[in-house]
């Protein structure tokens, strides 16, 4: 596996290309060689055995796009909040309990998936994150979210399915721009009045099985997940 690693390392050096892909190669640490990589733009770090990573990454700020989905993190160096031209974030599968303050200082972010973890709840400085364009936080274990989400008027896709959530904050009745949202598996039991105003919006997933009732405003948006099981 060592060596695939150090192939695929250097034809990236010769070819001087843009998107570096480490994915799936059982990575414990990341080579020191890859911080010379400051022009990189992509770099695929998804399904690997990493649990930390080392301060010099936050040096390779050329990069876009950063996966570290399927990995074993459970915190972030601080570094990584001088990337500051990152729009995609990648943490699927984290191990994250709490998010660091330092990245609600990542403002080019318009991805961030922390699907699939133990977070329990939502930071309100979450709402500084401006340039968001998609938030995924279904499968963790959040109970209510922050009033600051209503501030992400960018947000056009929002995934908090797979959380103890009993209900949606009013302030999400800010989010113009929504096209997209999904709410399976939550103990919402009815939809929220305001969700009608939101001019974009086009689809809301859920377990129709789960609420009392669906109002006949919501019918066309409803996509019944439970249809697909």
């Amino acid at each position: 596996m060592a060596s695939e690693v150090e192939e695929r390392i250097n034809h990236a050096l010769r070819t001087s290309a843009p998107v570096l892909d480490l994915s799936a190669l059982e990575l414990c640490s990341l080579p020191a060689t890859l911080a010379a990589f400051t022009s990189l733009a992509h770099l695929n770090l998804n399904f690997n055995k990493l649990s930390e990573l080392p301060e010099w990454l936050g040096g390779l700020t050329s990069l876009t796009q950063l996966d570290l989905a399927g990995n074993r993190l459970r915190e972030l160096p601080e570094s990584l909040v001088h990337l500051h031209a990152l729009q995609e974030l990648g943490l699927a599968g984290h191990y994250l309990k709490e998010l660091p303050v330092w990245l609600g200082d990542l403002k080019s972010l318009t991805v961030l998936d922390l699907s699939d973890g133990p977070l329990e709840d939502l930071p309100e400085w979450m709402g500084k994150l401006t340039s968001l364009r998609m938030l995924d936080v279904h499968g963790n274990n959040l109970s209510d979210l922050p009033d600051s989400l209503g501030n992400l008027a960018s947000l056009t896709r929002l995934d908090v399915a797979d959380n103890p959530l009993s209900e949606l904050p009013d302030s999400l009745a800010m989010l113009h721009a929504l096209v997209e949202l999904d709410v399976t598996d939550t103990y919402l039991s009815e939809l929220p009045k305001w969700l009608k105003k939101l001019p974009s919006l086009e689809r809301i997933d859920l377990n129709e099985a789960d609420f009392d009732k669906i109002p006949e405003w919501a019918s066309h948006l409803v996509v019944d997940c439970d249809d697909f099981s």
